[in-house]
């Protein structure tokens, strides 16, 4: 599948302890900046890095992101909540407590990201790809998603429910210990060894 890219060009390198609490940031790197304390209220960032940038004390309070590329970045226990997410790349990312609640997202890759207690409920996820990452212990609840790939991603000890997650592919997944009902399990393709641990999460036994 293929998804829209971030569309970043003529960037300029900026610090982000200087920039001010405009309503809209174009075309900016912001990079290896460590510890940095300020809040981010009522912004939006348009074609613009962040690079080994540590988010620990910076308080987003409410951000819009278009073309934008997170690497390298701490987001751990960041709120991205009703917000409005497109062509927004998280590339080696930590993102622990994260939470993405009745959020859209739209031509978005989450790719090598160290995440837990990630918390995507009521997110809308259109052309969305998860590669090679870590998401234990993530909540998926009442999610709406057209056209997402899960590749290598260990979902271990999530939990999913009342989702739509019909034709998705989990058979390059770790779903050992998830939560999971019926109704998101309908039509998910899963491989025959993730099968056997499925049916025996409805109670079903195996006869040896």
């Amino acid at each position: 599948m293929k998804i829209q890219s971030p569309k970043i060009m003529n960037y300029e390198s900026t610090r982000f302890a200087d920039i001010e609490d405009e309503e809209t940031v174009y075309n900016c790197l912001f990079e290896g900046e460590q510890k940095l304390t300020r809040e981010i209220d009522f912004m939006s960032f348009d074609g613009c890095i962040f690079r080994n940038i540590d988010f620990t004390n910076i308080n987003i309070k409410s951000i819009e992101l278009v073309d934008v590329i997170f690497e390298d970045c701490d987001l751990s226990q960041k709120k991205f909540d009703s917000r409005f997410l497109s062509r927004v790349v998280f590339k080696n990312c930590k993102l622990l407590g994260t939470s993405f609640i009745d959020s859209s997202i739209r031509d978005v890759e989450f790719k090598d990201c160290i995440a837990k207690y990630v918390n995507f409920s009521g997110a809308r996820f259109e052309r969305v790809i998860f590669t090679n990452s870590e998401f234990l212990e993530t909540t998926f609840f009442e999610n709406k998603l057209k056209n997402v790939e899960f590749v290598k991603i260990d979902f271990s000890r999530s939990e999913i429910r009342n989702c739509d997650m019909a034709e998705v592919d989990f058979s390059s997944c770790i779903l050992n210990d998830i939560s999971i009902d019926l109704e998101s399990m309908r039509d998910i393709i899963i491989d025959r060894f993730q099968a056997i641990d499925l049916v025996r999460l409805l109670g079903v036994k195996f006869k040896e």
